[in-house]
């Protein structure tokens, strides 16, 4: 019952909650990630919000859902994108 947007903002809450021992273990990444597509949550918006806490080296692509070779345009139109959701 609850909307796309609070959604994304419980799948970030479970991220959190699995990250506050300083490591996201995989099993729990996965149960996240069940969770997740049980929500109806897009594979793009996982992969975004799994980014802020699983780091690797395109994570700040990934959050913003681009590609490395993004232009300085295509940037900041990602920016305002993740600024609305």
């Amino acid at each position: 019952n609850m909307n796309y947007s609070a959604r994304l903002q419980l799948l970030h809450f479970l991220f959190g909650i699995a990250n506050a021992d300083g490591h996201v273990e995989d099993n729990e990444r996965r149960l996240i990630e069940n969770i997740a597509k049980e929500m109806g949550i897009g594979n793009s918006d996982f992969e975004s919000i799994q980014a802020m806490f699983v780091r690797n080296v395109d994570a700040d692509y990934k959050i913003l859902e681009i590609e490395p070779t993004a232009s300085n345009e295509e940037l900041k139109k990602a920016y305002s994108r993740m600024a609305m959701k």
